[in-house]
């Protein structure tokens, strides 16, 4: 009976969240990309909406660390 099925699944499903975690983000920064014709409350909205999305990533980035942490002592 094998456990792991190849040595590359682990990369190759690190590169499925890199890849959603890419377009994700791509996808949110087309959201509240500045657009020419683009009146002044939206892009206020906007503006508001790139804040709040800094300040989640600022939030999550030490849970994030911790985590890369941990799974670097889980391999050694």
């Amino acid at each position: 009976m094998r456990i792991r099925e190849d040595e590359d699944q682990g990369e190759t499903m690190a590169d499925k969240m890199l890849e959603a975690t890419k377009s994700s983000y791509r996808q949110f920064s087309d959201y509240v990309a500045f657009r020419d014709d683009d009146p002044i409350w939206m892009m206020t909205y906007k503006i508001f909406i790139r804040l709040i999305g800094i300040l989640f990533f600022i939030l999550i980035s030490p849970f994030v660390i911790i985590g890369f942490i941990i799974a670097i002592m889980a391999v050694l």
